[in-house]
């Protein structure tokens, strides 16, 4: 495998992938401030115009050196760059890496994930790969997300495998191959955007609803009552409209039944290689193109399971701090509407300093 194949011109629409210009530099300076780009990629550090022409002409010599492709990621109505996608061709032949990057103004609509769709796709089908493969640092949520959606793979972890200048870091490895599925066709339930709405005062209702069915339904498997936790069971706070519900088992090995006990009332198992938590197993109840709850299964011994209740009375407890959730959650959601997982990933710090500056010396909650 070389890279003697020229670098592509893709679109889907929305986002277009080429070759990189010397109309690119401003993208080129945005990105250097994001200090973790110039970081793990060539960005110079310091911006100039010699050192980003530089950058542009180092892209363009990717293929001709025989390392790969490198492509501007960029909006399909103006092709204004906001981003960079590569596919670098690694020792094994018909494998490459993916890797990728936006500048902070274009992240949270969904154009990294759209991006690295295109070119996975083009490098396993047009340029005859049989793996694309990408490392991640684990704290990444956000590229963790981009490729979980991408149809990729989580196939370990490398420890101290990435060389940066000043650190050395684990890698995730995720992978896709010829043949696997491509991941954007998934149903419109699994890729509805994060918006947050006002209080509905039917939510414990309907959260009332859904605990009795499911008491009924996994009863033999069940070592405690299923709570209403999550921003839904809080009154006053602002939510996604889905109603959480989490469900203590004596073990996650009741999994394979509850699926089945579920199924016919509508409950999807996530794979746990895409949930990648895996102290529970999550289920989703859509209604169409939306998601109506989350069923988390934890073991009841699980830490998590008492601190998702927890933190739910803490927020009932004290308005003031109900408050504060409120205004990170919003700011999440506009930062990240397309990305979930970044999302969440933004709520988790606030979330572990609420429940540590308040709790007590015993453990619980004042």
């Amino acid at each position: 495998m070389s890279s003697a194949v020229p670098p592509p011109d893709l679109t889907d629409g929305i986002v277009r992938l080429r070759p990189w210009s010397d109309g690119d530099l401003g993208c080129v300076e945005a990105a250097r401030t994001d200090a973790r780009i110039p970081e793990g990629t060539t960005v110079p550090v310091q911006f100039t115009r010699p050192e980003g022409e530089a950058f542009i002409r180092r892209q363009h010599a990717r293929t001709s050196d025989g390392e790969g492709w490198s492509l501007a990621i960029a909006d399909a109505a103006s092709n204004e760059a906001v981003g960079c996608a590569v596919l670098l061709l690694r020792p094994q032949p018909g494998v490459a890496g993916v890797g990728f990057w936006l500048v902070p103004a274009a992240r949270g609509s969904g154009v990294a994930s759209r991006a690295v769709a295109l070119l996975a796709a083009w490098g396993l089908e047009a340029a005859g790969l049989h793996r694309v493969e990408a490392w991640v640092e684990p704290d990444n949520a956000a590229s963790v997300a981009v490729l979980r959606r991408c149809g990729f793979r989580h196939e370990g972890r490398l420890r101290s495998f990435l060389t940066m200048p000043s650190r050395r870091v684990d890698a995730l490895v995720f992978s896709r191959l010829r043949g696997d599925d491509g991941g954007l066709d998934w149903p419109p339930w699994a890729r509805e955007p994060v918006v947050i709405v006002e209080p509905d005062p039917s939510w414990p209702g309907r959260a009332a609803t859904l605990q009795v069915d499911l008491a009924a339904r996994l009863a033999t498997d069940l070592d405690g009552p299923i709570e209403h936790v999550g921003s839904t069971a809080v009154p006053g706070l602002p939510a996604k409209p889905v109603i959480d519900l989490l469900a203590p088992v004596r073990s996650l090995q009741v999994v394979a039944a509850a699926e089945v006990a579920l199924a016919d009332a509508g409950w999807h198992l996530v794979p746990p290689d895409l949930d990648d938590r895996p102290w529970r197993r999550l289920f989703v109840l859509p209604d169409r193109a939306r998601r109506v709850a989350h069923l988390h299964l934890v073991e009841a011994a699980h830490p998590k399971a008492q601190e998702e209740v927890r933190f739910r009375d803490l927020l009932r407890a004290r308005p003031d701090l109900a408050c504060i959730y409120a205004e990170v959650k919003r700011f999440a959601a506009s930062t990240y509407q397309h990305d979930r997982e970044a999302y969440t990933a933004a709520k988790a710090g606030v979330i572990r300093t609420l429940l540590d500056t308040t709790a007590e010396p015993d453990g619980g909650t004042p």
